[in-house]
């Protein structure tokens, strides 16, 4: 299959590109010198909730309501297929947020990134609230009380440590 020279080239490799370092390879789980960052994982765990919440409270007040609606066939579709969308992606995110806070990935600007998307998604609700709602009421979607305090600790862990 490959020499043994080939192994070793592509392991330095590895090691040159930052795939596998001190910090996040099989040498800082074995010492365990990776260093948690206990505001990222508080965001990554808030995260994993509000990702549960949409997956099951989501599925039985949105989406099944949605699928039994008398709208287009497309529009439905396309609607269900954006639901699914959000669900991976906040799912995603909080496990990204609890890998990098854990110390097995150090990466901030991926946490700042992802942080960053939190925030913009509450900011989303509040607008939708206030500019589209009628009346305008901050609580008919208060899906913004739990996106912001994710990307706001996100941000918080990234500065602060």
């Amino acid at each position: 299959m490959g020499s043994p020279r080939f192994y070793k080239r592509r392991t330095l490799r590895f090691f040159r590109v930052g795939v596998l370092n001190a910090k996040t390879g099989p040498a800082a789980i074995k010492s365990n010198k990776n260093t948690m960052n206990w505001i990222v994982i508080s965001s990554g765990i808030l995260a994993f909730i509000t990702a549960g919440v949409h997956i099951v409270a989501g599925g039985k007040e949105v989406a099944r309501p949605l699928l039994a609606a008398p709208m287009d066939e497309t529009v439905k579709l396309t609607m269900y297929a954006c639901w699914h969308l959000v669900s991976v992606s906040l799912l995603l995110s909080s496990l990204a947020l609890l890998v990098n806070g854990f110390g097995f990935l150090d990466s901030p600007p991926m946490v700042a990134f992802i942080s960053a998307l939190w925030l913009l998604y509450g900011i989303v609700f509040i607008v939708v609230n206030y500019c589209i709602a009628s009346p305008p009421v901050l609580f008919r979607l208060p899906h913004w009380i739990l996106l912001l305090p994710v990307g706001l600790l996100g941000l918080l862990g990234v500065i602060l440590l």
